[in-house]
């Protein structure tokens, strides 16, 4: 297998990234700095603590950096030497990966793995090797980590790209080395058939610079891992490419400010992010499902309204820790299955409370909630109610009933615990 590694002494390198030893940049200027001699390179880094400035020496801007200076300066200037890293395009990462020229490589793999319960035997990798070296054979394509910049503008290469990868339907480029959104349309051009794809933790910038005029069908798209770009760019991604399935996590999303009514995402998620209020997500008329696990949410106060086709929503390792927020779900009537695993809520057993209070769901937990375990849920949970009331001037249904939900509704389906008072 074979690759070409381009240095920093191809040509202009301005808007590309760059690695050297485990640091990653993006150079914003080549050329002279007054008072020095040779060529330098202005670099913007991605890798934390390794700026200097902002793009200025000596009072004159040279470069401006993307990020914000809030987490402090990430310009610099170095030399073009040939131990930085550039990127290829997709054709070349393709090629290094999946072709193998000389099969007598092979030799090197191992021929068994260790499993479980023993050795596995590795057989007819040659077969294999054959397949995935005819490019135009692979449907799926990995190539996380694998240096990717986009297409490149040779015409030539450009047209071998359309041709080779044509059959392309699902694309994985995450850590690679795309900066412009641009690179990922020229993506989308060569691969028509393309549906699926991760561009996770890339380092494009906001704002994105999306051409209007081009519409993609990729039905699922994982954007992961990129705090560099806001809440609207990434709407704006999503429904340039008429995304159904959406993922937008660990990027430190703390507000979610404009939700399009036109935005027809149908599974979000977003995960790991720092987000305390989803209401704005309520008006979505097609989301079906909604992971917000790992987020510092505490409350939730959902309207009769909002969220009309919600199926599915995971609430797993947030901060919810009452009893209203759970009942506020019974509002959206669509919703069937509920995590809550691993929030201060359910930090002990209150599996029998929750498929009480919510009528209308059928899965908790990712466990199924069969009739029986609701009819024996749901009379627990009369038993407990009447039991905490304790003993009082007041009837016991009607303070029960001024305390918790849905006590009317269940009395009248299984009838007042054994012993306790029914009247007004």
């Amino acid at each position: 297998m074979s690759t070409t590694l381009q240095t920093a002494s191809d040509s202009n390198k301005v808007g590309r990234c760059f690695s050297v030893n485990s640091d990653v940049g993006v150079v914003r200027y080549q050329g002279p700095v007054e008072g020095t001699r040779g060529t330098w390179l202005g670099v913007e880094w991605i890798t934390s603590n390794r700026g200097k400035h902002d793009g200025s020496k000596d009072g004159r801007q040279y470069f401006r950096c993307h990020q914000p200076p809030s987490n402090g300066p990430h310009g610099s200037f170095i030399r073009p030497v040939d131990r930085l890293v550039f990127g290829q395009t997709l054709l070349q990462a393709a090629k290094h990966r999946y072709i193998v020229d000389d099969l007598s490589e092979l030799k090197d793999i191992p021929q068994t793995i260790d499993g479980r319960r023993g050795k596995i035997e590795a057989v007819g990798l040659d077969k294999i090797a054959k397949q995935q070296s005819d490019l135009t054979s692979l449907t799926v394509l990995g190539l996380d980590s694998c240096r990717v910049e986009g297409i490149g503008s040779d015409e030539h290469e450009i047209k071998e790209t359309r041709t080779s990868l044509r059959n392309v339907c699902s694309l994985s480029l995450a850590n690679n080395f795309m900066v412009n959104w641009t690179n990922v349309e020229d993506i989308l051009d060569a691969l028509p058939k393309l549906k699926t794809l991760d561009i996770s933790a890339n380092h494009i910038f906001s704002p994105v610079s999306i051409d209007s005029t081009k519409r993609y069908q990729v039905d699922t798209l994982r954007i992961d891992t990129m705090p560099s770009l806001t809440w609207a760019d990434i709407v704006d991604i999503s429904k340039q490419l008429q995304t159904k399935t959406l993922s937008y996590g660990w990027s430190q999303l703390q507000n979610i400010v404009c939700v399009p009514e036109d935005w027809q995402i149908e599974e979000l998620s977003l995960e790991s992010n720092l987000l305390t209020d989803i209401a704005a997500l309520g008006t979505l008329p097609s989301l079906r499902v909604l992971n917000l696990c790992l987020n510092p949410l505490t409350t939730l106060d959902i309207k009769p309204s909002q969220f009309p086709s919600l199926h599915t929503l995971n609430l797993s390792h947030t901060q919810i820790d009452s009893w209203p927020t759970i009942d506020t779900l019974t509002n959206i009537s669509t919703l069937r299955a509920l995590n809550v695993l691993h929030t201060p809520l359910t930090a002990s057993d209150v599996r029998y409370q929750i498929i009480s209070r919510l009528p209308q769901i059928t899965k908790l937990d990712g466990t199924v909630i069969t009739e029986k375990e609701r009819t024996e849920m749901e009379r627990y949970y009369l038993v407990q109610c009447a039991r905490s009331v304790g003993s009082s001037e007041q009837p016991v249904l009607e303070m029960m009933i001024g305390k918790y939900p849905r006590i009317q509704e269940l009395v009248q389906k299984h009838g007042m615990p054994a012993g306790e008072d029914p009247k007004f």
